[in-house]
């Protein structure tokens, strides 16, 4: 009887350990991911990101297209300080 509980010991022991490690590194990578999710609010995020599809006027002078674009750097600036 010994040597049968020794030989399922063998048996199910590796298995339970990959297993394990399994859900070990299943619960770590859900923790990575909780926290980069937590890196900046959806309102921060849509300041920030890259608006370059967007429409732009045409009919802007380049005196008013170059303040729009230093309005927007600013603002920026202002969001990451």
């Amino acid at each position: 009887m010994f040597i049968v509980e020794a030989a399922g010991l063998l048996v199910f022991v590796p298995i339970l350990n990959r297993e394990y490690q399994k859900y070990r590194g299943r619960k770590s990578y859900l923790k990575w991911l909780a926290d980069y999710e937590k890196v900046a609010d959806a309102d921060v995020m849509a300041k920030v990101s890259w608006k370059g599809h967007t429409y732009v006027d045409a009919d802007l002078s380049h005196e008013e297209l170059s303040a729009q674009i230093r309005q927007e750097l600013a603002t920026r600036r202002d969001v990451s300080a």
